[in-house]
């Protein structure tokens, strides 16, 4: 109604320290009305019931321009408080002072020191980073000089927050910035006497390198004017907590991020690691070319598990000359067939290098999929065939974990399949024989090429305005900012494959129709049925 004549009575109760619901309301409803004086704001903000701090916080910022002094009327011990130093960091995003370097640096400092006071949670560091906008390297120069003066430092909160405001300058690519950035975080110029500020740098550096990354340059040759000598040192660093980390947790990060290093520095130390087992160092090696990486991994390559395996694989169809290396292997038998599934035979089928695609259409020739309908003809056999479901539980196991979950086994990527009491032998037979014939459009697979050149195939799990997340298979996630997107298109089919009759017979397949009908009665309690419905 707009009734103006209760604003004197809303102001009083907007003042009442005896209130807190009816205070809350009584700011709110002045709002409303468009008569909430910078005074009665202030009155609140001074409160000492938290909850009427944060609404008069939120209420506040769209006076910050004409009143800036509102803020520093939060009394300082409130900020331990993890609610209003959360809206305490959003609201102060709204400061004037934010517009210029100088000005900025007091904000920073307050910001820091509210959020070192006390541990702080995940949206509390997202919030530090988002209220100092484009003043990041100032922020965790601070940051960083702040908390080195601490007896007692928080290293997990510290090593998110240098990592997130790293990224975020990669993302930015100003090469002041990126120069200054990597002064502070350079290995060879400790930041303090404790290992644990090492792992600190890593991070930073990490943040750095998926921030460039994103606009398709890397911390192997960052933009800016900081001294070669001393990036090529970094990496040495590197390569050295790879092999012999300070701090406990710093191997694997160090080995993932010497993707990015320099060659001749980042090949032999990942080989060195390889070497050890660690299938992160084989991973890490995809982006290179060098010549002895395809030799190394197939030296060990028939003594590593199944999921070493599936890395070699995708490492050595990676590079032209690896993927040669590994059609010949294949040829050979060092490499047995039944190892490639259909997605990666059909990824060296379609591979870049026009002699590996010529190749690879040669000598895989036996593994591409048939037509689908000799296929099922041949197959229906298996449909009156009486399987053995626990053998149908090996061949389950071995086949389709990657994407389908029944029994407790596997992860939930494709269509839910465990209720197949609905569903007869032969459909069952059809879905898996030909996934297109009548694939749900939710379960498309989708194809995200980044502005690096990275390609991404999987289901979409999630979308937002800034985000896309896809669910690959082994029930992996990957999410993708929008603006790092390149190209997202639908592939029109299916993620599952087709082929798999090239690793199932015809006497597996009976049996991996058995499990599927009959998985929930293996538990001994109820007899496997080998009526009309169950066979």
């Amino acid at each position: 109604k707009q009734d103006r004549s209760v604003v004197k009575d809303l102001e009083r109760l907007a003042s009442d320290k005896n209130e807190v619901i009816g205070r809350i309301h009584a700011l709110w409803a002045l709002d409303g009305l468009g008569v909430l004086t910078p005074e009665v704001i202030g009155s609140a903000l001074s409160s000492g019931e938290s909850r009427v701090v944060v609404q008069a916080l939120r209420l506040c910022e769209m006076h910050l321009a004409s009143h800036p002094e509102l803020l520093s009327q939060v009394d300082r011990r409130q900020l331990g408080n993890p609610a209003v130093r959360f809206q305490w960091l959003m609201s102060q995003f709204r400061h004037p002072g934010w517009a210029g370097a100088v000005t900025a640096r007091p904000l920073v400092d307050q910001a820091v020191a509210a959020c070192l006071s006390a541990p702080c949670d995940s949206w509390t560091r997202i919030a530090l980073v988002a209220g100092c906008g484009r003043h990041g390297l100032v922020l965790l120069r601070r940051l960083v000089g702040a908390a080195s003066q601490l007896a007692d430092v928080r290293f997990d909160e510290l090593r998110d927050w240098v990592g997130v405001i790293s990224e975020t300058i990669g993302r930015g690519g100003d090469a002041r910035e990126v120069a200054g950035l990597l002064d502070v975080l350079d290995p060879g110029r400790p930041i303090g006497k404790l290992p644990e500020w090492f792992s600190v740098q890593l991070s930073g550096l990490v943040g750095l390198d998926t921030g460039l990354r994103s606009r398709g340059q890397s911390l192997g040759a960052p933009p800016g004017a900081f001294a070669k000598k001393r990036l090529a040192a970094a990496w040495r660093v590197v390569a050295g907590w790879s092999a012999r980390p300070p701090v406990k947790g710093m191997r694997a990060v160090a080995t993932r991020l010497l993707r990015s290093g320099p060659e001749d520095v980042a090949v032999p130390a990942l080989l060195d690691r390889f070497a050890n087992g660690d299938l992160v160092a084989l991973a890490s090696l995809s982006p290179f070319k060098g010549h002895g990486i395809g030799p190394g991994v197939l030296k060990s390559y028939t003594g590593m598990t199944a999921a070493g395996r599936r890395v070699a694989l995708d490492v050595m169809a990676a590079d032209p000359s690896r993927a040669a290396l590994l059609l010949d292997a294949i040829g050979g038998g060092t490499v047995a067939r039944a190892d490639l599934d259909p997605a990666r035979v059909d990824r060296l089928r379609r591979h870049a290098d026009a002699g590996v695609r010529k190749r690879a259409v040669s000598i895989l020739a036996d593994l591409v999929p048939k037509a689908r309908r000799t296929v099922i003809q041949k197959y229906r056999v298996s449909l009156g065939q009486d399987g053995d479901p626990r053998r149908g539980r090996e061949v389950f196991r071995k086949n389709c974990t990657a994407c389908h979950r029944v029994d407790r086994l596997g992860v939930d990527v494709a269509p839910d399949i465990s209720d197949t009491r609905r569903w007869s032998r032969e459909q069952l037979l059809l879905s898996i024989l030909d996934p297109n014939r009548a694939v749900d459009s939710n379960y498309f697979s989708y194809s995200v090429v980044t502005n690096s050149g990275v390609v991404h195939t999987g289901l979409v799990a999630s979308e937002t305005p800034t985000a896309v997340s896809l669910r690959q298979p082994e029930g992996k996630i990957v999410s993708v900012l929008r603006a790092d997107i390149e190209v997202l298109k639908s592939n029109g089919v299916s993620l599952m494959p087709e082929g798999l009759e090239k690793n199932v017979n015809r006497g597996q397949m009976a049996d991996l129709l058995s499990f599927l009908k009959n998985w929930r009665y293996l538990d001994g309690r109820v007899p496997v049925k080998r009526g009309r419905g169950s066979k």
